[in-house]
């Protein structure tokens, strides 16, 4: 008989996320591109039951959309690992 291994639902698991763009961009009549803004990301996860929360942030910098949501992407898997090893330990779950 073999034991499922524990994993962390990802229904009580809450994503916050702040964004935001700098711009040289002063006029609104200034045709700058939106390419040059520098823009940022706080990635928070949380743990609805327990509260434990655990959080990264894109540093500013010039991302095209799709980037931003590659990077995000990227660190929401590393930041889940990492939540659910935290909650297994906060919750003492063996073999974790």
């Amino acid at each position: 008989m073999s034991k499922k291994k524990w994993s962390l639902s990802r229904n009580e698991v809450a994503t916050k996320l702040i964004a935001g763009s700098r711009s040289g961009r002063f006029s609104n009549r200034s045709k700058q591109s939106r390419a040059n803004d520098e823009r940022s990301m706080v990635i928070t996860l949380v743990h609805k039951p327990s509260g434990v929360e655990i959080s990264e942030e894109i540093s500013e910098g010039n991302y095209s959309r799709k980037e931003l949501r590659k990077r995000k992407e990227k660190i929401v898997e590393i930041l889940l690992a990492k939540l659910e090893d935290k909650v297994a330990r906060l919750l003492r779950i063996p073999g974790r």
